[in-house]
């Protein structure tokens, strides 16, 4: 089963949402990080994570339409008084497969549709990315950047905990691309944004500063 996520706690919050569909299990992760990681070029993403978690959503397909659609409004609508940023993302399909029924193999595009929909309902688009991507980010080097697998300590290819690893491995390339992003526009993160969230911080250069700024942990 999933859990709720995270309500946020301050307005300089970004909350990155992603799934990895299956057709007996889709696999969830969820990371906080403060905007501090994106206002300037040399700031780096791991020290500024707030909160990070994990898990898989079991059941019928109905249930985890369900469940992955309240995650997602949850992050974006319920930690009131913030109407947090949030950025929602599933793998997508790639037919790597003929073997089994087509109940089964069609079972990510459904997810992904339907979640398509339910997160647009919020605002929201949902990112896509390619099953392949993920491969850069490995159990090893996951584990040396300090994410722990889940439900056991070390992560697993194959059986319970195989989709939570696939989530968290999509979570961490989307967020090095998003850091790539934010260094070739420093400080214009916020461009477009309808929430409330802050990105531009200048106060290294002497200017006013829109960072709502809290001690550093």
């Amino acid at each position: 089963m999933a859990t709720a996520c995270v309500m946020a706690t301050h307005p300089n919050e970004f909350h990155l949402l992603w799934f990895d569909p299956g057709s007996a299990a889709t696999g969830w992760a969820h990371f906080i990080i403060h905007c501090r990681a994106f206002a300037r070029p040399e700031r780096k993403i791991t020290p500024n994570i707030e909160y990070w978690d994990c898990g898989e959503i079991t059941g019928d397909d109905h249930e985890q339409y369900k469940q992955a659609s309240t995650m997602a409004y949850n992050a974006h609508f319920n930690p009131a008084p913030y109407v947090a940023r949030v950025r929602v993302g599933s793998e997508g399909y790639n037919l790597k497969q003929t073997i089994g029924s087509a109940e089964n193999l069609l079972s990510p595009v459904r997810f992904n549709a339907v979640l398509s929909w339910e997160v647009a309902q919020h605002g929201l688009t949902l990112a896509e990315q390619q099953p392949s991507m993920r491969g850069q980010m490995t159990a090893e080097r996951l584990q040396l950047l300090g994410f722990q697998g889940w439900p056991s300590k070390r992560w697993v290819k194959h059986g319970r905990g195989k989709d939570a690893f696939a989530a968290v491995q999509h979570a961490i390339v989307d967020l090095r691309r998003i850091k790539a992003e934010s260094r070739k526009r420093p400080w214009k993160l916020s461009d477009g944004a309808s929430a409330n969230t802050y990105w531009d911080c200048e106060c290294d250069g002497g200017k006013p500063c829109d960072i709502t700024h809290f001690q550093d942990k």
